[in-house]
């Protein structure tokens, strides 16, 4: 049973879920064009760059012996490596690889799957995890937070 937002931020890990229902819709929902070579270059290499940043943010949760699987309670608050430049770097990842076949396979529907993931992710994930994660590091998490971006930049 879940107590709250301290046991662990939500029930389902929704993230790496959704991602694999929008990646496949974007795909198969869009038409199979032959892409132009900077489409090719500029997709394949969101979508790479994605997965590299994905890869990165499990790989540091891992080394703080902390859940990487986004439905698990925190141990550690990471806010070093490439979380102390977005605080959902695996996310940011999730988001460039939809953007990434958001350009190859260009369409309404790809879009759509881009807009929408990014609402559910936030809804769904981001904002449970926040609440876990102040819940359970209290200052040092409301710290990180006003340090460190949600995405990039000043988003």
């Amino acid at each position: 049973m879940n107590n709250g937002p301290a046991e662990r931020p939500s029930r389902f890990p929704w993230p790496p879920a959704l991602m694999v229902l929008f990646a496949a819709l974007a795909w198969l929902g869009s038409p199979a064009n032959q892409p132009d070579t900077w489409q090719l270059w500029l997709g394949a290499g969101l979508a790479i760059a994605g997965l590299t940043l994905d890869a990165l943010g499990a790989a540091h949760l891992l080394r703080h012996k902390t859940a990487v699987l986004p439905h698990r309670a925190a141990s550690t608050l990471v806010s070093s490596g490439v979380f102390g430049i977005s605080r959902n770097p695996i996310y940011v990842g999730y988001v460039a690889i939809l953007v990434g076949i958001a350009i190859l396979r260009p369409g309404l529907i790809s879009a759509l799957c881009v807009c929408t993931f990014a609402i559910l992710l936030l809804k769904l994930a981001i904002e449970p995890e926040e609440a876990h994660l102040s819940a359970k590091f209290g200052t040092d998490w409301q710290d990180y937070a006003e340090r460190v971006p949600r995405w990039f930049g000043p988003l």
